[in-house]
């Protein structure tokens, strides 16, 4: 009796504290085919993903403040390289190589469930490890608003090659770009006046501010391969808005979802066909439960890039 009268009091006061465990993971992908000056064929397939536990307190000023708590599953790049995708490469990142070796063999055996238009041109697959140097909970931090405004992303977050001084000439940059795609979160979901009323009927719909993309693509894209510096630019051709609407308000959980089919040009022949942000939050708004975020950019050939990222609390 005393021991569950103990453990009350201590999840009491870890409650009183306002400290909250969550985690953040995203998958980046991209493919594309075609031919060059007509007759040279092109092959590029690319998927990279990182997943990280955060500790999250209230502040003063009403903002949750995210830092680094630990690292969830393994973190890794996969990419074929060559003009004709014919080698198909795996960077994975962890704390212990002997847990990223076999996680990076998982992975490459993947390829011909997820991409088998790219898997049949790999002729050979190579696996690389490399090790999280930083536990430090500053190392990765961000802020998040009532609203759903992210802002104060930071990171210093080193990995290293497992054969170091040996560098391996590969962009493998998974972890800023999860900051970056952090950093998209860059809207409020919910518009001043609702929030003051705190009137969040089921069927109740709203737009979100004007909304453009293309500054977070073009941080996002040299992150994952510095040839993009080369290329041209992504350029949004208008803004566009996403519907939000609230799905429910019951048990004590506020669900919004918001979503847009803009299919507005952003790079060259590539248009965003897709866009949708979904919440799961206390009906105060204070402490968000989930916030995922889709993007689909695509063209006419079913090339695509695709974004894909959920902030979850997880205790």
């Amino acid at each position: 009796m005393k021991k569950i009268g103990f453990a009350i009091l201590l999840s009491m006061a870890f409650c009183l504290a306002g400290e909250y465990r969550y985690n953040f993971t995203y998958t980046f992908q991209g493919q594309a085919h075609g031919m060059v000056l007509l007759v040279i064929p092109f092959r590029v397939y690319y998927e990279s993903s990182a997943s990280v536990n955060f500790l999250a307190r209230q502040s003063e000023r009403g903002n949750l403040d995210f830092q680094y708590d630990t690292t969830g599953e393994t973190g890794y790049m996969m990419r074929t390289s060559g003009f004709g995708g014919k080698t198909l490469m795996v960077l994975t990142a962890d704390y212990d190589y002997d847990v990223s070796l076999p996680f990076g063999e998982k992975k490459l055996g993947e390829i011909e469930g997820k991409a088998p238009h790219y898997a049949g041109y790999i002729k050979r697959k190579k696996n690389f490890q490399f090790k999280i140097l930083s536990r430090n909970p500053d190392s990765i931090r961000f802020s998040r608003s009532v609203t759903g405004v992210y802002s104060d992303c930071y990171i210093d977050f080193p990995v290293q090659f497992r054969y170091h001084p040996e560098v391996l000439n590969v962009d493998f940059f998974i972890y800023p770009i999860m900051i970056e795609i952090l950093r998209g979160y860059d809207h409020a979901f919910v518009n001043t006046e609702d929030l003051q009323k705190k009137e969040f009927t089921p069927g109740n719909n709203w737009q979100s501010p004007p909304l453009d993309y293309s500054p977070h693509m073009n941080r996002i894209a040299p992150l994952a391969a510095r040839v993009m510096e080369q290329l041209r630019p992504f350029r949004q051709q208008s803004p566009f808005h996403l519907q939000y609407q609230v799905e429910s308000n019951a048990s004590g959980v506020l669900e919004i979802s918001g979503s847009a089919a803009p299919n507005i040009p952003i790079w060259g022949s590539f248009l965003i066909s897709k866009f949708s942000r979904n919440i799961r939050t206390s009906l105060n708004l204070r402490i968000p439960l989930e916030d995922s975020l889709t993007i689909e950019i695509s063209d006419s050939k079913r090339n695509k890039l695709m974004v894909t990222a959920t902030l979850r609390r997880i205790d």
